[in-house]
């Protein structure tokens, strides 16, 4: 029943997706009221589905365990002692904690449900940053709804429930703190979204030499910096003295693990180099990530721009993957989709809703559905879509 209900929603989500792009979806967001009541719709649309849904897809359903466990003050950290169930930073522990209580006291409404409800706030935050940074009006309000429309969008929120979208809104917002008039509150605030975004999955983390190299100028990047750390070490501490018998040297070594397992995907296709990655794993990241940043920031493309283009080269080498990832990218291929080519966004979000499809199908069967080969040479063919746009960019001409 639930693989029934994820691909029927699923085409339903692709088909509005598609009918924006033509000519009589306009008719959609021509004006604000049309606008406004196809938000309605389709968030309707979503959110009675992932209450039809009743698969409780495992990765995020440990979520439920480490809030359960937060309640009783017992540190899952401890439970967890391979760090690899919840190897995040105890700041939406606390979210999980409320919606294992809402789940019990409130009929009807599941953990699965309560979480992908909370979801559609950063997503609509990012459909409104992505509006209003479009270059009209009408362009706006079609990329708002492109966005919640997507079916990319619609499998990991809707149907996986992962959380992966709360990074990108805290990230985005804090750097929209970060480019308004230089002052004290606004670097304190964008500090604090920076912190919230790393807390919420650590991988935020890597966009940090980024931000310095923007901000390298202005002296008081540094106290950015250090504030962010202080606020991250904080949570760990109130986390702490919390929990009953936790400590900061139980909680830090999870903060050192995220990624996951090693997914089918780009260079892990080649067996020898992923054997000898694993070998050197921190050194050989180390160096990639240095190569990146020493990529994009050539460019001298806008910080957004040369954001989307690091995001692409997080994809490419990425040997942790996993099937959510993609839904970083989205809001940025939307609202630049000009500047990437809409042609090439258009393959590029048709190749990765048919991966994300697949994938999905075999969570949703909890087995090997559609053979692993066919997904493997799908995800072949959206990598090198990535390779190839990403090496077009940075060898254009400088601009912004």
């Amino acid at each position: 029943m639930n693989t029934y209900l994820l691909i029927i929603s699923f085409f339903l989500s692709t088909i509005a997706h598609y009918f924006l792009l033509s000519k009589k979806g306009e008719t959609l967001y021509a004006n604000r009221k049309t606008f406004k009541i196809s938000i309605f719709i389709f968030t309707f649309f979503q959110l009675l589905t992932a209450f039809l849904y009743v698969e409780k897809v495992t990765d995020v359903y440990l979520f439920k365990s480490a809030g359960n466990y937060l309640r009783q003050r017992i540190d899952f950290y401890w439970i967890d002692s391979d760090h690899t169930q919840y190897p995040f930073f105890p700041f939406l522990i606390f979210m999980h904690a409320g919606l294992d209580y809402m789940s019990e006291t409130v009929p009807y409404l599941t953990f699965m449900f309560l979480i992908k409800s909370v979801l559609l706030i950063p997503l609509h935050y990012l459909a409104y940053w992505v509006q209003s940074n479009a270059q009209t009006a009408l362009a706006g309000r079609k990329k708002y709804l492109e966005l919640i429309t997507s079916p990319i969008i619609y499998a990991v929120i809707f149907f996986h429930g992962q959380i992966d979208i709360i990074l990108i809104a805290f990230f985005i917002l804090s750097i929209t703190y970060l480019e308004k008039k230089d002052s004290y509150k606004n670097m304190a605030l964008s500090a604090v979204l920076f912190a919230a975004s790393i807390a919420s999955k650590t991988w935020s983390i890597v966009f940090s030499p980024l931000l310095l190299w923007h901000k390298r100028k202005d002296w008081k990047i540094i106290p950015y910096f250090l504030f962010t750390g202080f606020l991250l070490l904080t949570n760990v501490f109130l986390y702490t003295r919390y929990v009953d018998g936790s400590s900061v040297s139980t909680v830090l070594p999870a903060l050192l693990k995220p990624g996951g397992p090693i997914g089918i995907w780009g260079i892990t296709l080649l067996p020898p180099v992923t054997e000898y990655l694993m070998q050197h794993k921190l050194l050989i990241y180390a160096l990639l990530l240095g190569v990146g940043y020493l990529l994009v920031i050539r460019t001298k493309y806008s910080r957004i721009k040369i954001l989307t283009l690091f995001i692409m080269w997080l994809y490419i080498v990425s040997i942790h993957w996993a099937v959510q990832y993609l839904i970083w990218i989205i809001p940025f291929t939307i609202l630049f989709s000009e500047w990437l080519g809409k042609k090439w966004v258009f393959q590029f979000h048709l190749v990765a809703s048919i991966y994300v499809l697949l994938n999905y199908i075999n969570v949703a069967n909890n087995s090997e559905t559609i053979n692993r080969n066919i997904i493997m040479l799908i995800g072949v063919y959206l990598f090198a879509l990535l390779v190839t746009k990403f090496i077009e960019k940075i060898k254009q001409p400088t601009m912004l």
